[in-house]
Formats: C-alpha cells, sequence, structure tokens
C-alpha cells in the first residue's frame, strides 16, 4: 500500500506566532520603506539587562511598526521622522512576549501594577490576603484595589484561593505550594 505524502507540515504555535510578527515588520516596510522613526527609549533597553542583542533588535523593529501603523498619532520632527512613543515600545515586548522567553513577567506590567506587585511581595510574602487587608496596609480605595488585584490575577501573578462570605482571598503565585 503506497503511503500518502504529508501535505502540511506541523509548526510549533510559537514558530506561527514569530512568522506572523516578522511578516508584520516586513510589511510595513515594504508600505513606508523609506519613513524612519526616532527611538528615544532605545538606550534604557540596552540598558536594561533584561533582554540581549537579538531580542533588542527586534523589539526595535516591532516598535518602529507600531508606531508606523500609528502614525497619525505620532509628534514628528522637521525631518518628517516619527517619534516612537512608550506605548509601541509596550506594545512591541507585550507582542513579542512568547519570543522573548521572559522569566521576570513583571516587565510587562505598567508602573502601577508593578508597584503594587511590589507592595504585595513586601507586605503578604508567604500569606493569603483580601481587598481589605490591602486597603488597609496600602491607603487606597477598595475599587482601586480591587481593580487592580484582579487585574493581577488576570495577569496569572496572583491567584484567588478562595471566598470567604463577601471577601476574596487572594495569594501570590509564587508562594502556592
Amino acid at each position: 500500500m503506497k503511503s500518502i505524502p504529508k501535505r502540511h507540515v506541523k509548526v510549533s504555535l510559537s514558530q506561527q506566532f514569530n512568522y506572523h510578527i516578522e511578516a508584520f515588520n516586513h510589511l510595513i516596510k515594504m508600505l513606508y520603506p523609506k519613513r524612519e522613526s526616532i527611538n528615544k527609549y532605545e538606550f534604557l533597553i540596552t540598558k536594561n539587562n533584561t533582554f540581549n542583542t537579538s531580542q533588542q533588535q527586534i523589539i526595535a523593529k516591532t516598535a518602529h511598526s507600531s508606531c508606523m501603523v500609528s502614525e497619525f498619532y505620532r509628534d514628528q520632527d522637521q525631518m518628517g521622522r516619527l517619534y516612537i512613543t512608550r506605548e509601541d515600545i509596550c506594545n512591541a515586548i507585550h507582542l513579542l512576549q512568547n519570543e522573548l522567553n521572559l522569566t521576570n513577567q513583571a516587565v510587562l506590567l505598567p508602573p502601577v501594577l508593578q508597584w503594587y506587585k511590589m507592595q504585595l511581595h513586601y507586605h503578604f510574602p508567604n500569606e493569603p490576603f483580601t481587598v481589605k487587608q490591602v486597603q488597609n496596609r496600602l491607603g487606597k480605595s477598595k475599587t482601586r484595589v480591587y481593580g487592580v488585584l484582579r487585574e493581577l490575577e488576570f495577569r496569572k501573578m496572583i491567584h484567588l484561593v478562595k471566598t470567604k462570605g463577601q471577601a476574596h482571598v487572594f495569594e501570590l503565585i509564587q508562594s502556592i505550594k
């Protein structure tokens, strides 16, 4: 019996995603072949030891592409070069998070969420906590604390352990056994 040749090659999901990011960057380069951008955040990315040289290059390319897509909302210099914003850098890192193999997911957090996560590690390193406890320790509003904790839960930095009446009891992911 003849074997039927395979028509499709199975490619891992991360390779597919990486291919799509490269295709996106290439497409933007084709659409805007002579358009340039100014990345004033390049120094911060190179100064931070989180990314190696190849990762820094792909972040820069993807941030450039993100800037080009949002060109009507970006400032220009006299030469017509667009300024890359912090939003473009964050979008690039977020799009590339699987390819960058980030072990420290806090890099992807906005500064406010980074502050809250740091405070949770300081005040509740190995113990569960409620919204009310966080509110009392940090002196923040209940609505704000609840929203932040839900965002951190969505980003898998904390975990809902149980509900005690109306109270939600959370725990840091690192302390789950």
